[in-house]
């Protein structure tokens, strides 16, 4: 049998497709939190522009929710969703969960600051109101 010596593109992607990660750091998949690190970094990406401590804390938060918690959530969705075979359906939505996780938690916090915000104007207006009921502005 002769030895083929040149390489397709098909023989690279078939390889390429077969490299993983495999491992845990703090008991979270590393792929889980790869995945997770890199699309919370392009979300952050489509965001405004804010400070760099900011969102590096906001992609090491959501690479570290999607790392805990895409093992539960898939675990979840395949338990309560049947689409076929549990296996395939595991191997769909171990990529996807912590991609999903990452790239919305970037989103949700954008949301959930600027609600926070509100919130806190809006208590400190009424403790202002509140004083100078008292005669705080005495």
């Amino acid at each position: 049998m002769p030895v083929n010596t040149t390489a397709t593109a098909s023989n690279y992607a078939l390889n390429v497709g077969a490299i993983g990660v495999v491992g845990t750091f703090i008991g979270m998949p590393l792929d889980a939190l790869i995945l997770g690190a890199f699309a919370g970094a392009a979300a952050h990406g489509l965001n405004r522009a804010g400070k760099r401590s900011n969102g590096m804390a906001t992609i090491i938060a959501g690479t570290l929710l999607a790392g805990a918690f895409s093992p539960a959530v898939v675990g979840w969705l395949v338990h309560y969703f049947d689409f076929g075979d549990t296996e395939s359906e595991t191997a769909m939505l171990k990529p996807l969960v912590p991609v999903l996780i990452g790239a919305a938690w970037p989103w949700l916090m954008a949301m959930i600051s600027d609600g926070l915000k509100q919130v806190w104007a809006a208590f400190v207006g009424r403790v202002v109101k509140l004083i100078e009921f008292f005669g705080g502005d005495r």
